[in-house]
């Protein structure tokens, strides 16, 4: 019998939208989203754009910055 993977995969481009998202109902531009996340706007460009995916130490920054409970309040699942 075949045992099944029951780990989830993470929907990397469903989870840069969400972030979007996240970003705008925030009310944030993405210059003042940086600021809060004491990045510069280009890296966060480049984990929106999928450039780079963001480590899991930037992922809880985000989950603190948008007062958020856990990491996956920010990821979206297959």
């Amino acid at each position: 019998m075949k045992k099944e993977n029951k780990e989830k995969e993470i929907n990397w481009k469903e989870t840069r939208l969400h972030i979007r998202k996240l970003i705008k109902n925030n009310d944030y531009t993405i210059v003042e989203f940086s600021n809060k996340m004491c990045m510069s706007d280009s890296a966060i460009k480049n984990y929106l754009y999928g450039k780079v995916i963001p480590s899991v130490d930037v992922l809880h920054h985000m989950v603190r910055v948008f007062g958020l409970d856990n990491i996956e309040d920010i990821l979206v699942f297959e």
